[in-house]
């Protein structure tokens, strides 16, 4: 897209454009995401020197605190956490913070090992739980300590989900690219 054209490519007008240029490929836009990475904000303090020098903030009414890769496994098949936690092979779950209320896990935090450069930050918050600042807190924490562990923390959202994109400026951190993915027509289930 010539000249600044490549900034709107995210709009409908433009993602039909695309899917019509991809179509005689049998492929589709099937889905776009917003990447955030630490901004300036995060970086007004300075960074741990390892993750176990992380501190944990202090949030009235809950505890924080890592857990164990053992009591990880514990949420396996938890849907209440499918977005904190992959449980993928490929992509391993390496880090995970916990937020407890009356000593009930109620938010995960989960960093996943994507690259050997970045790790991937997932959060959950249960309904009962949320606007309390959790998420933020979390995801911010645990950016850090990725970092005091020598990775790039990021996070990832739909471009439409406010309250997600929320949470990653309330951790400090920015927008900083956006993908679309695309999917083979021949495996889209029309049924």
């Amino acid at each position: 897209m010539a000249g600044d054209n490549g900034n709107w490519v995210g709009d409908y007008s433009e993602l039909r454009k695309l899917n019509d240029y991809l179509t005689p490929f049998a492929l589709q836009v099937s889905s776009t995401s917003l990447f955030y990475t630490p901004g300036r904000i995060f970086w007004q303090h300075q960074p741990a020197a390892s993750a176990q020098d992380v501190r944990l903030p202090q949030i009235e009414g809950y505890e924080l605190r890592w857990l164990e890769p053992q009591e990880v496994e514990a949420f396996r098949n938890d849907e209440r956490f499918s977005n904190a936690l992959g449980f993928k092979e490929l992509r391993p779950d390496v880090q995970v913070l916990a937020a407890l209320a009356h000593g009930e896990i109620v938010a995960l935090a989960g960093a996943s090992e994507d690259s050997n450069l970045m790790q991937q930050i997932g959060i959950d918050v249960l309904p009962q739980h949320r606007g309390a600042g959790l998420a933020g807190t979390l995801v911010g924490t645990l950016a850090e300590a990725i970092i005091a562990e020598g990775f790039l923390p990021f996070y990832g959202t739909s471009p439409s989900h406010i309250i997600s994109q929320r949470v990653a400026l309330n951790a400090g951190l920015q927008p900083t690219w956006w993908e679309f993915v695309s999917t083979s027509l021949n495996e889209i289930s029309v049924g």
